[in-house]
């Protein structure tokens, strides 16, 4: 499952800042654009690597999402589409500590836990498997088709 979309907006707010002079004004307006075209530019990459990954073109994908993760360490969704494609490369273990960043980044990311129980149960971690299905199926919307898939993925591994 790839999502994407996950930037925070950066917003403007000089009023709870001590300002000095005009100087600081200009340079905190900059820092907050700049940070917004970081910002920007990470999903850009993010995107990119979406649509690479759409056609099969893993290596570029990857190149792309650390592009993203290089303009905003924080960027969870780029951490678990990173592991998504480093999954179609062979790389099992890039592909859990991508997901593991991504749920350190954002706790409650269902879709990041769903996909490393996945590579668990892949490798063999069937405990390991379990809890990160259960974590996602607690996370998802209790009507969410993905909720369902899990638990249905959740009955299989425990029978």
């Amino acid at each position: 499952m790839l999502f994407g979309g996950d930037a925070k907006a950066t917003g403007r707010t000089l009023q709870s800042f001590p300002i000095a002079s005009s100087s600081s004004i200009i340079a905190t307006s900059a820092s907050s654009e700049i940070a917004q075209n970081t910002d920007k530019a990470a999903e850009a990459f993010l995107t990119k690597g979406l649509e690479k990954y759409e056609r099969q073109g893993y290596r570029g994908a990857i190149e792309d999402y650390d592009q993203a993760i290089q303009l905003k360490p924080d960027f969870a969704s780029a951490y678990n589409n990173r592991g998504i494609v480093r999954s179609e490369l062979g790389d099992k273990n890039g592909e859990i500590e991508d997901y593991d960043q991504a749920i350190r980044l954002k706790p409650n990311n269902a879709n990041a836990y769903t996909n490393r129980g996945i590579a668990r149960r892949a490798l063999g971690n069937k405990n390991g498997a379990i809890a990160d299905l259960q974590k996602a199926a607690e996370l998802y919307p209790t009507d969410s088709p993905q909720r369902q898939r899990v638990l249905d993925q959740l009955k299989k591994l425990q029978q």
